[in-house]
């Protein structure tokens, strides 16, 4: 049977579609299989479900582990919430942290009050038809027309990376003997390599029920300090590069770093960007570095700690409970989810809650693996069969998590901004 691309797309569709349904009629895994076949055979017999073998769904998404090494970022998210990560496992080259609630606004121009912003966000009267004379599209010049075509958009609400003390970048041509893998199974992305002839080991996940991604770092450059991790706050700016926002334009935004806790291992950075206000809970294994001044956007982690690991764990969060975009997070609230795969609540963070909270993880990502439909294409004559397998199951990643959430993302999904420019 030859498979072209639009019937791809097609079956794909089909697999997903179907979970709703599948999953009401109670069936298990394997049953699952055959009545989706069911769905779209043309012949009116078939096998009973109950002599089907059953698809080590395990093995099916193991086999398509991401283990390229090349410059490109994979996105770690939930559906709602996504960081994405570069070779390093980090951003330290390039990659957006993202939320589906994350949007924001630039001031109006001088003299506009917002009563002049149509509620229904648009100038347009009808349709264009310029064909027939009717130019009647609005003139982008304009200072409204402007602002509205450049907002509402989506902000980049910090960066994770690995800077070196003595000021110097760091390019992907110093990542020596780099290994990478992502496991799609337990969403663990692992990097791998040599910096300046020392061993870095970088390990990454993103909760499946909270907006909050976790880090542990390893390497002897942390210890003598020639190494740090830092989070950096950025300015929303609508331009393509490797991070999204300016990050020199520091007297535009405000950040304060609070210590509740009475520890400096544990942060709370209220962040106020026109407005959009949030607020990231931060948890490090170190204490933390940051001098709480409006225009200073930055946290280290363990700068004068003699420790070759650094644990950190930052949670995103809409500051008002009363904000629009509140809705986004109630409507992830209303799905169930098994009391296994939610984070644990912890106030420090050591090796033991690392694990602790890789294991929550692992579990969520199993559940979504283990729910709906899947296809297993192992024993297909065609050689092509594995390209064709390795499409369905990255697909079905990407789905769930750029698109999972309560709004539908644009093409860039939850990993870049498109001011369409």
């Amino acid at each position: 049977m030859r498979f072209t691309t639009l019937r791809c797309c097609f079956l794909l569709t089909v697999l997903l579609c179907q979970y709703s349904s599948l999953s009401a009629s109670g069936a298990e895994p394997a049953e699952s299989v055959a009545l989706l076949l069911s769905t779209t055979s043309t012949s009116n017999v078939q096998a009973p479900p109950s002599t089907l073998t059953p698809i080590d769904r395990k093995a099916l998404v193991a086999r398509h582990a991401i283990t390229d090494t090349s410059d490109f970022e994979i996105p770690l998210g939930n559906g709602e919430f996504c960081f994405n990560v570069d070779a390093t496992g980090l951003q330290t080259l390039h990659g957006n942290t993202l939320a589906h609630w994350g949007w924001h606004s630039f001031p109006l121009p001088a003299g506009v009050a917002p009563e002049a912003i149509p509620e229904t966000g648009t100038l347009q009267q009808g349709r264009n038809r310029p064909d027939h004379g009717d130019e009647s599209y609005p003139n982008r010049s304009l200072p409204i027309p402007a602002w509205m075509f450049d907002n509402a958009h989506m902000a980049n609400l910090a960066r994770v990376r690995l800077v070196r003390k003595d000021g110097r970048p760091i390019a992907f041509n110093d990542l020596k003997q780099l290994k990478r893998k992502y496991d799609l199974w337990t969403g663990l992305h692992r990097s791998e390599f040599l910096l300046d002839g020392e061993p870095v080991t970088v390990e990454t996940l993103v909760e499946m029920t909270t907006d909050a991604l976790v880090v542990r770092c390893q390497s002897p450059l942390f210890s003598d300090g020639r190494l740090r991790l830092e989070v950096e706050f950025p300015y929303p700016a609508l331009k393509t590069s490797p991070w999204a926002g300016d990050f020199t334009k520091t007297d535009a935004h405000t950040t304060h770093v609070t210590f509740p806790l009475q520890t400096t291992n544990a942060a709370l950075v209220a962040r106020d960007v026109d407005d959009l206000h949030y607020r990231v809970q931060v948890l490090s294994s170190l204490p933390l570095d940051a001098q709480d001044a409006p225009t200073a956007h930055r946290l280290t982690i363990g700068t004068t700690a003699n420790s070759d690991v650094r644990l950190l764990r930052l949670q995103f969060q809409l500051t008002d409970p009363a904000d629009p975009r509140q809705e986004v997070l109630d409507y992830r609230a209303a799905i169930p989810t098994p009391a296994e795969v939610t984070t644990p609540k912890t106030a420090t963070l050591d090796e033991a809650a690392f694990r602790e909270i890789q294991t929550a993880i692992a579990m969520g990502w199993e559940h979504f693996w283990r729910s709906g439909a899947a296809i297993d294409l192992s024993e297909s004559k065609d050689p092509r069969w594995f390209e064709l397998e390795r499409k369905v199951v990255r697909s079905q990643y990407l789905l769930r998590t750029n698109s999972a959430g309560s709004w539908p993302p644009a093409e860039t999904g939850l990993m870049g901004i498109d001011p369409w420019r």
